[in-house]
């Protein structure tokens, strides 16, 4: 899998009924939105927990990933485009669950 873009991936580790919530909920706002279920290590979480910080801090920290909608569910992150080549590298190959595409 190949993440390109210079915007803002939003990522929910651990639950995929909570992602899938809230892109049906909000997708009408971002039309052509996917929506991909894959699996990483679980390394990678504890990694972005560490490397993370409130959107508060975004522009004092240009490299750390965002830990957004912490009061809806606990692992929900913002990852700005130095993230991808760690995401894209982590993903286990063939894990690919199903997507659901929001027009």
């Amino acid at each position: 899998m190949t993440i390109s873009g210079n915007r803002i991936l939003f990522l929910t580790f651990a639950d995929e009924a909570e992602a899938n919530s809230y892109y049906l909920y909000h997708g009408v706002s971002y039309p052509g939105t996917v929506i991909k279920s894959f699996e990483v290590p679980a390394s990678l979480l504890d990694y972005v927990i560490e490397n993370s910080v409130p959107p508060r801090l975004a522009r004092s920290y240009p490299a750390a990933a965002l830990h957004v909608d912490r009061t809806v569910a606990p692992n929900q992150f913002g990852f700005r485009a130095n993230w991808f080549p760690i995401l894209e590298n982590e993903i286990v190959p063939g894990s690919l669950r199903g997507a659901i595409i929001i027009h």
